[in-house]
């Protein structure tokens, strides 16, 4: 053990005298009058024992201009020596904002300690302002170095308009974002400034924020991050495809879905006459919805055609058909019992993960669902069939969306580039999905569900953005107009559907019967129980109608009235059947197992240049 424990000592001393690093990095930065840059870059890097062909270094020459204009600035007259003379390089591009210079020969291998000088020029050195001063922010070191850096020692030589009495020159050290300065710094003479840093450790940089009166310079920052006319329109297109498609929503919804027939609503204590619970739905909110068909067996229970049985809150229902004349039915009514319900058996069970039940059930709610659709236009309620004109209504506004959305592409990628904007796509599905959960599966569940769904993309998608410049970039990618687009289509899908007078006159009704259920209080119902002793269960479809079955099913418990004959068990748990039903005409599917920002600095990180290196 003992003899182990040296041999580990001494293999980790020689591991860290023989590692890779750089002894020293020398920075020669000229400003110059016209605002380029002319950098020289002397790095003396110790390969120890290890065999590499050279080194390589990365320098973004895509910046963002104020978190979101992309400039390039301008890298040119690359020269390279190493030891002094001329060595092969190659110019490459890892990502889509930043060159490499792939420094040595594949063929050739060395070792131990060289000096590697890269000379390039910049050509747009003033990128960033604030309202008095022009700013050239610039990473000496950049974040990208992977070895640590034992001293950096750098000189600032400013042109002869610009002196240490009209330009202040802040430097910043450490990992990326931080503010705190370990240099020393000391002015040689009035236009050199000196900059001395001991000890960089792996991913830290140095930058130096040089702050000028305007104008001084013949380029301004002002002028060099002022957006062009593309930038202009890259940067407002997804405000200009949202007007569209908003003004096409508006109009198609005036077109098809407001109603010409407005009425004050007031409260009304009947339902309307001569029509089923089934067509009342349709015409209360324009859907022929599943969630109606709970209401629809209710009603049935009521007029004597069958009973239900639910012992628990969590039992599923059982109903049982009673043998009576049907022709008072509708015949949405009379298909739903006959076809739906009893069609073999006296008796219905209503199973969990049945899929065999769950398509019968749906495929007959649909066909439910388009007799009611044709009959609201045949018996004059609806101007045109709801769903022909929704489904006409998505068609249209997902063609006019695609070249508004391909646009959208474009001038994401232009502003933010590919990764950023296909992230965006990427999460977009996630939000949308968890947005079409929230609006269509009622209840908590569907709202938590929808929550989770939507809060944990987005939480997963903020940190890429963060790393862009701004979470506020958002507003410049597709996600931002897929959303909107998403809720614009969904708020006027829900309103298309046009009635016709006699049609409005019946929604006003339901509408009245609905402030009436919601509102009702106790005595209110005591004394209609004295008039009709079965007023409760008589409009106990409508409250299931309306989504108020539990404001409803209290006042049997609270007046003490006795349960329908056609309902066996607690009534509290006749609430329920609504999730039962939606659960049952569910099919489950089964499962098989198998970038850098000018911005001005500020930090350390902050400017144009910088990038990194290492070895290859």
């Amino acid at each position: 053990m003992k003899h182990f424990l040296s041999y580990y000592i001494f293999l980790s001393l020689f591991t860290f005298i023989y590692a890779e690093n750089i002894e020293k990095y020398n920075v020669d930065f000229r400003l110059n009058q016209s605002g380029e840059l002319e950098i020289q870059e002397s790095i003396k890097y110790n390969f120890g024992a290890n065999k590499r062909r050279g080194i390589y270094r990365d320098i973004p020459y895509l910046i963002k201009v104020d978190g979101l204009y992309t400039r390039d600035i301008g890298i040119d007259n690359i020269r390279v020596l190493r030891d002094n003379s001329k060595d092969k390089y190659t110019l490459l591009n890892p990502d889509d904002k930043t060159l490499r210079i792939r420094v040595g020969d594949p063929d050739i291998y060395i070792t131990g300690q060289h000096l590697y000088n890269i000379f390039y020029s910049v050509g747009m050195g003033v990128l960033s302002k604030d309202k008095e001063n022009d700013i050239t922010s610039w990473n000496i070191i950049g974040q990208g170095w992977g070895v640590p850096i034992k001293e950096v020692v750098a000189f600032i030589h400013l042109p002869s308009s610009l002196n240490r009495h009209n330009t202040t020159i802040k430097i910043y050290t450490g990992q990326y974002g931080s503010k705190s300065n370990r240099s020393i710094s000391e002015w040689i003479d009035d236009n050199t400034l000196r900059i001395g840093v001991k000890n960089l450790q792996p991913h830290e940089a140095v930058t130096a924020d040089i702050i000028y009166p305007i104008n001084i310079l013949d380029q301004s920052g002002s002028v060099n991050s002022t957006a062009s006319t593309k930038d202009q329109i890259a940067s407002t297109w997804n405000w200009f495809a949202i007007f569209i498609l908003s003004l096409f929503s508006y109009r198609y919804w005036i077109g098809w879905g407001a109603n010409d027939f407005k009425r004050m609503v007031s409260t009304q204590y009947k339902a309307p006459k001569h029509l089923s619970i089934l067509q009342s739905g349709l015409i209360y909110d324009k859907f022929a919805d599943n969630k109606d068909f709970s209401a629809a067996i209710i009603e049935l229970a009521h007029k004597g055609y069958l009973s239900i049985k639910k012992s628990t809150e969590s039992a599923l229902p059982t109903f049982t058909k009673i043998d009576k004349d049907q022709t008072e039915l509708t015949p949405d009514m009379r298909y739903l019992l006959n076809d739906l319900l009893f069609e073999r058996d006296e008796t219905y069970k209503v199973k969990k993960d049945s899929n065999a039940q769950a398509r019968k059930l749906s495929n007959g709610f649909d066909k439910i669902n388009d007799m009611l659709y044709e009959w609201s236009v045949n018996q004059s309620y609806m101007q045109s069939n709801p769903k022909k004109a929704r489904s006409k209504f998505l068609m249209q506004m997902i063609l006019i969306a695609l070249p508004l959305l391909g646009i959208s592409f474009y001038s994401s990628m232009t502003l933010l580039g590919i990764e950023n904007t296909l992230i965006s796509i990427f999460f977009s599905v996630f939000l949308v999905s968890g947005l079409i959960v929230f609006f269509t599966v009622k209840g908590w569940f569907g709202t938590l569900f929808a929550i989770m769904f939507s809060g944990m993309s987005g939480l997963a998608m903020i940190p890429a953005f963060m790393e862009s410049g701004s979470l506020g970039n958002i507003i410049y990618t597709p996600l931002f107009l897929i959303v909107v687009f998403t809720l614009v289509v969904w708020f006027t899908y829900k309103r298309i559907g046009k009635y016709t007078q006699r049609g409005s006159v019946t929604k006003s009704q339901l509408d009245g019967l609905e402030r009436f259920i919601k509102r009702v209080k106790s005595d209110e119902i005591r004394r209609n129980l004295n008039r009709d002793p079965l007023f409760l269960e008589r409009y106990l479809a409508y409250a299931v109608l309306f989504g108020e079955s539990k404001h409803w099913l209290k006042f049997y418990e609270e007046l003490e009235v006795e349960h329908p004959v056609w309902y066996y068990g607690n009534m509290h748990n006749l609430h329920y059947l609504s999730n039962d039903m939606q659960s049952a005409s569910t099919v489950h599917e089964s499962s098989s197992s198998s970038g850098f920002s000018s911005g001005g600095g500020g930090f350390s990180g902050g400017g144009m240049g910088g990038g990194g290196g290492g070895s290859w």
